[in-house]
């Protein structure tokens, strides 16, 4: 009977956790890892890009996205250039950038046709490029700020950048590398020789620099990780690592500490190793060995940090996550029996802690060396192992119990129960009570028996000897006043002790949990509490609170909170809160505020496999002790609850209207058109610390203003939504507890009316119809007057162009007429007249001619500027060719003609007629030339080579003030200018829309 040999469980593999296509990963190869602005998690693989939210991931597909199948799949996300817009290399090096709102893939214009080979933040404001032979440099609007061509000696390789400060750049490839400095503009190569003569010309491959101590570090298979200076000479070289392959050196291998700057983690073929620069020393992790849903591998890609300080690995069978609780729990391995679920615990006055395993043997557990167990007798198979003062009670087999004597380490037949038992063939439950008396129960009407510790008494209490109906008990409880509460497996009644009058009372709660359309199953876990509450954990029905005093029960079920309604063992801790052990998860449930933490698989915890197990507090050291398959677990409850945080953040995924996905980062000033109104939401929360399910409520201001729950429901379809104004709110909470959190920004949009529908169009319809009455009747009286006022202004015309010609003729024609008459008197008084006959003939010529302008000038089809030109060229030519001047006359082609009114047509010529009188009359010249031209104006130039006229003393004249006032009439330019002879220049508008400035 003497104890086996002690042994050390392994460790390493509670750390990390792996989520891979069986979780929701596109593909199991994951090759890179980044979280967002946001605190999103993305992660590329070989068939897409992903989006962890803490609970579920969401699948990108290349192929989709850009709507082109043979694109490229094979994904790796980088970074972001800006807020919301990730940068990735998509399939045969294809650069995109993705907004992460709108879901859009979008190429990079700059590196459009280049083949992109890796991307890195090189500082806050400068993203470098990796291309063959060479580097791009863009700012954060990935326009191209300057490129870097090394002088290599082997061309097309990647070239890699890395900032060492403000003015020195290192780059590199796998075999050369340089310092360029940015001011100087010059290359300056690096040399790193090799270790030693047996060493071939291996590459190294750039890990990390240290601005600090200006140091680089490089890795190689076969020498494993060294660090140089900054010249070249080997510092330090970890053999420890050689023959460990950094996998890729397109992404981060050798990762520095975000809190610990001594501590880095580094990648490669067997998992990852943590790094302490200072110390050098090395920690393993083997990844083999994490929890996972499926094939298990130790190729790391790369590695990330995340805002919580939590490392990530992209490997090639899945996203690996380093647990949270690494540091706060203390895990016993139990190889020996790896496939059983721990069942009891009793703590010891030897300090230790010991445990069975269900139907199994029982451990000494070691607090204070962490994996350190042993078995203390392997022919033990008991159910149960209990504290009797200074021993432990034990079954053996055949329902004999040996006592362990902790002082002397030494076992001894203590009682062969199998008397009382007689149909027995296992003891199913064996509890101490405070008073120092054992109690057993055996499967098969076994029943319970009483050993009264102070007068040696035994009593059985079964269906024969007893009230009791109840065959055998698997679990119990001590309350207050010392009575115990027994409950069965196959059972869903209660059996109340009494210590006081030792007396039994069953509670059958069959009845009410039926009312209460809970399942009806047996009794896992019996728990009391001060204050006289019984704790009842079944097995399938939840936890119930039975409430003593009032019979009362009070439900927490799985849609509550709990991970499901199996609870299988309780305790209570120094602050009242209940932990359970459940399917699916650990459990700590606070009574007064009615709050549920769990704990599980998905949030990093190390297991759930909690069947048939048992839990201890431990209030000297206030630690819980808790039994999982194949493994021991204990921790302080205020630690573990520390990675608890209660929070959700809220965020929208989708809001897509007829199908279309219309989200952007504002969250606001939407507006849609009045058949865009079938809108979908989809919603979720992002916590990667916990992944508890929530349950949402929403309401929809515009349309319903009271909030609508839809329990874990992430998704609201809202069809053929009527023209209005609404604003989208949206709250969750996890389930049990009563705080909300709320949607930071709310969604507001808008659908516009149909426009028939709108009040301006009733507005325009009542205006319309009331403006076409008022004119109907407007118009019936309207045109009554304009009848009258036509003919009135018929004759008006009339009357006045009756007027004009008499005007004119009276000024022609009668002064014509006026004239011949005196020189026909005058020629009749002498008797030589051949002077005034001459004069007379003369005066008709004139006269006639005044009266063919005068029939030119009413003509309407004459009412052009070509025709005028055309009148005026035939007058000139023919009076001044009379009157021995030379004439010339520059004139303009037009391909379309323009109109000229009569009037104005007729009062300039007779402007230029006026003109070329006065010259014959007064200029004494030889020449005169004429220029028409048309722009903005009508412009015309007459000039002649006389001798001029005094300005101050001719202007008064009755032909000058008569060309003038013409042209005001026409709103005009007169001018006149001495220039070795006279020129006269006119400017005439030609619409009312030109008038001369």
């Amino acid at each position: 009977m003497t104890c086996q040999s002690i042994i050390w469980g392994q460790t390493n593999s509670i750390y990390f956790t792996t989520y891979n296509a069986a979780d929701g990963l596109t593909d199991n190869r994951v090759s890179s890892v980044y979280q967002d602005n946001r605190g999103f998690i993305w992660a590329g693989t070989l068939h897409g890009f992903n989006r962890f939210d803490g609970k579920n991931f969401k699948n990108f597909y290349p192929n989709q996205l850009l709507k082109k199948q043979g694109s490229g799949e094979n994904t790796n996300v980088y970074f972001e250039n800006k807020s919301n817009s990730l940068l990735c290399i998509i399939g045969n090096y294809k650069a995109f950038s993705f907004d992460t709102y709108s879901q859009k893939l979008s190429p990079i214009s700059s590196l459009k046709n280049r083949i992109t080979i890796h991307l890195h933040r090189l500082s806050p404001s400068e993203i470098a490029v990796s291309l063959r032979d060479t580097v791009q440099i863009l700012s954060n609007d990935l326009k191209l700020k300057f490129e870097l061509i090394p002088p290599l000696n082997k061309k097309e390789k990647a070239v890699y950048i890395r900032k060492f400060d403000a003015e020195n750049y290192f780059v590199y490839t796998n075999k050369e590398y340089f310092l360029y400095n940015i001011k100087k503009k010059n290359f300056k190569r690096l040399s790193f020789p090799n270790l030693n003569k047996e060493m071939g010309p291996d590459e190294l491959n750039f890990q990390y620099y240290d601005p600090e101590k200006k140091e680089l570090y490089f890795s190689n298979y076969f020498w494993g990780l060294m660090k140089f200076s900054i010249d070249g000479e080997l510092l330090y070289q970890w053999v420890d690592l050689v023959n460990f392959t950094y996998s890729n050196p397109n992404f981060t291998s050798f990762l520095i500490d975000p809190k610990e700057k001594n501590i880095t983690w580094i990648t490669g073929k067997k998992g990852v190793l943590q790094l302490n620069l200072k110390t050098k020393k090395i920690i393993d992790f083997d990844l083999q060995t994490a929890p996972t849903n499926g094939a298990k591998s130790n190729i790391v890609y790369q590695l990330l940090i995340d805002k919580e300080n939590t490392l990530w690995a992209a490997t090639d069978k899945g996203l690996v996550r380093k647990n949270r609780f690494a540091n706060v729990l203390k895990i016993w391995e139990m190889t020996a029996e790896s496939n059983s679920v721990f069942h009891g615990f009793v703590l010891a006055n030897d300090q230790n802690v010991y445990s069975n395993a269900y139907f199994g043997q029982v451990y000494r557990i070691y607090p204070k060396a962490i994996g350190k167990w042993e078995i203390l007798n392997g022919k033990v198979q008991t159910s149960f192992v209990l504290r009797d003062r200074s021993n432990l009670i034990m079954e053996e087999k055949n329902l004999s119990l040996l006592q362990y004597s902790l002082s002397h380490g030494s076992f001894s037949n203590f009682l062969n129960v199998g008397q009382y038992f007689p149909h027995s063939t296992e003891i199913t439950l064996g509890i101490a009570h405070s008073n120092g008396d054992l109690w057993f129960s055996g499967n098969n009407n076994g029943g319970l028996l009483h050993l009264d510790k102070q007068s040696g008494k035994s009593s059985i209490y079964n269906s024969e000897f007893s009230s009791l109906t109840d065959d055998y008990f698997t679990c119990s409880t001590e309350d207050e006043n010392g009575d115990l509460w027994f409950g069965s497996s196959h059972s869903t009644a209660i059996v109340h002790w009494k210590k006081k009058n030792n007396s039994f009372e069953e509670i059958n709660l069959k009845e009410k949990l039926s009312s209460s359309n809970v399942i009806r199953s047996g009794v896992n876990a019996l728990l009391s509490d001060e204050n006289g509450n019984i704790w009842i954990g079944f097995d399938g029905s939840g936890l119930i609170k039975y409430t003593v005093s009032t019979s009362d029960l009070t439900f927490l079920l799985q849609n509550d909170g709990l991970p499901s309604n199996y609870i299988f063992s309780m305790t209570m801790d120094g602050k009242n809160r209940i932990w359970l052990s459940a399917l699916g998860g650990l459990v700590c449930y606070l009574p007064w505020n009615n709050r549920i933490f769990v704990f599980n698989l998905k949030n990093g915890f190390p297991t759930e496999s909690f069947e048939n197990n048992g839990m201890i507090y431990d209030s000297e050291k206030n630690q819980i002790w808790l039994g999982a398959k194949g493994k021991v677990v204990a921790f302080i409850p205020e630690q573990l609850l520390s990675f608890q945080k209660k929070k959700i953040t809220l965020y929208l995924d989708e809001f897509q209207v007829n199908g279309i996905n219309q989200l952007k980062a504002s969250y606001s000033n939407y507006n849609f058109k009045p058949d865009e109104n079938s809108l979908q939401i989809r919603f979720g929360v992002l916590n990667l610390q916990s992944a508890n399910d929530v349950e949402y409520s929403y309401r929809l201001r515009g349309d319903l203003d009271k909030w609508i729950s839809i329990n874990e429901q992430n998704q609201i379809n809202f069809p053929n939504l009527s023209a209005s104004s609404y604003q989208f709110e949206l709250k969750a909470r996890f389930k049990g507890e009563e705080k909300w959190f709320y949607l930071k920004k709310k969604l507001s949009f808008s659908i516009a009316q149909v426009w028939y529908k709108t009040i301006w169009f009733l507005v325009l319809i009542i205006l319309f119809l009331g403006t076409i009455i008022y004119f109907i009747v407007h118009a019936y009286y309207l045109r009554k007057i304009e009848k009258q006022k036509a003919l009135v202004e018929k004759q008006l015309a009339v009357q006045l162009e009756r007027d004009r010609i008499a005007f004119d003729m009276h000024d022609d024609l009668g002064s014509g007429l006026t004239r011949i008459t005196y020189l026909s008197e005058a020629g009749l008084q002498k008797k030589e007249s051949k002077m005034e006959l001459e004069k007379i003939q003369n005066a008709s010529l004139e006269l006639v001619q005044n009266m063919s302008e005068l029939i030119w000038a009413m003509k309407v089809e004459n009412d052009t500027i070509l025709n005028l030109q055309g009148y005026i060229k035939n007058y000139a030519n023919e009076y001044l060719e009379s009157n021995d001047i030379d004439f010339s006359m520059k004139t303009f082609d037009l391909k379309t003609d323009v109109e000229i009114n009569g009037e104005m047509r007729k009062n300039i010529f007779l402007i230029v007629k006026e003109a070329l009188h006065n010259v014959v009359k007064h200029a004494n010249c030889t020449k005169v030339e004429i220029k028409i031209s048309l722009e903005k104006n009508l412009n015309i130039r007459i000039y002649d080579n006389g001798i001029g006229f005094n300005l101050d003393k001719d202007f008064g004249g009755n032909g000058l003030n008569n060309m003038r006032k013409r042209t005001e009439k026409l709103q005009g330019v007169f001018l006149i200018a001495r220039n070795e002879g006279t020129e006269i220049l006119l400017k005439f508008p030609i619409s009312g829309e030109d008038r001369i400035k």
